[in-house]
């Protein structure tokens, strides 16, 4: 099956995929614009489904990712196109949480036309009439100004980090549970990774039909910041004090805006105190190379 590739690669990555390309010209492909085009990626899926592509390669990152996916769903097209991500983003969260391996080894199975297809879960967010998918994970903590920067400032964050009063109510195969929490951040998780390799706990897995939920409560700033600094050396950001809840449905109740996040974009411009999110089991077709 031939795939329609969308580039979008990190900077750093640009060249060695300009080449890849001049040497394989046979293949379609569309390189993205979004100085000038902020929605191209969105368009140049919707030109796909009017041609009729079933199959689509993400050359990029999560955020990129995340845009096709986006859109695939808006259309109602998760479950008739055939989806493949090859890592040259910045972070390549999710395709940590696969395990996909270099992107030259996912090439070269699609290529050959022996990439496996696994049924992968997605995430949904719900904030008002906003409805978001989300492949790594959705949740909220940092402020309406630290979203309007333009890079992320890890002190700034911290102190401008506010607790919440949190209503959850959850359903995990046709039980429900109820409790009621303060925390500073909360964070559904379909995949482990986000933001370059932090992690709550390994063990999620974007294959298991389930969603996990992670709310942090206020221990110190100074307590933060240590465990943030841990966790960019590989420890895991969860501890005893952290509330965790698996689950396919959940509710939040908050007492305090909240300006929710998917895959690390900005979902909406003012606050909110009320969040959904549900799994979406198997939703998505994803290409990998044989043995994931």
């Amino acid at each position: 099956m031939k795939y329609l590739h969308i580039l979008n690669p990190s900077q750093s990555q640009r060249k060695s995929v300009q080449k890849f390309f001049s040497m394989n010209p046979s293949e379609a492909h569309v390189w993205v614009e979004r100085k000038q085009h902020p929605t191209h990626v969105e368009t140049i899926v919707e030109w796909a489904l009017e041609e009729g592509m079933k199959a689509i390669a993400v050359w990029g990152g999560d955020g990129t990712f995340n845009r096709v996916i986006q859109s695939l769903a808006a259309a109602q097209a998760l479950g008739r196109v055939k989806v493949a991500l090859v890592a040259v983003g910045t972070a390549n969260d999710f395709a940590r949480a696969m395990d996909l391996g270099s992107w030259r080894d996912v090439i070269l199975e699609i290529f050959n036309g022996k990439a496996a297809l696994r049924q992968v879960d997605l995430g949904l967010m719900e904030a008002g009439a906003q409805k978001r998918i989300f492949v790594n994970n959705a949740g909220f903590g940092r402020t309406q100004e630290a979203l309007r920067r333009k890079r992320a400032h890890l002190i700034k964050d911290i102190l401008g980090f506010r607790e919440a009063r949190l209503q959850l109510e959850w359903e995990n195969n046709g039980v429900r549970k109820f409790e009621t929490c303060r925390a500073i951040l909360g964070m559904v998780c379909n995949a482990p990774f986000f933001s370059k390799g932090l992690h709550f706990k390994r063990a999620v897995d974007p294959a298991d039909g389930v969603l996990n939920a992670f709310f942090v409560p206020l221990r110190g700033r100074l307590h933060l910041f240590v465990r943030l600094l841990k966790a960019r050396l590989g420890s895991p950001l969860a501890d005893k004090d952290t509330v965790c809840v698996n689950m396919d449905r959940l509710s939040v109740e908050s007492d305090i805006d909240l300006y929710p996040q998917v895959d690390g974009e900005a979902v909406l411009e003012n606050g909110i105190r009320s969040l959904k999110f549900s799994l979406l089991k198997g939703a998505l077709r994803l290409a990998v190379p044989n043995g994931i």
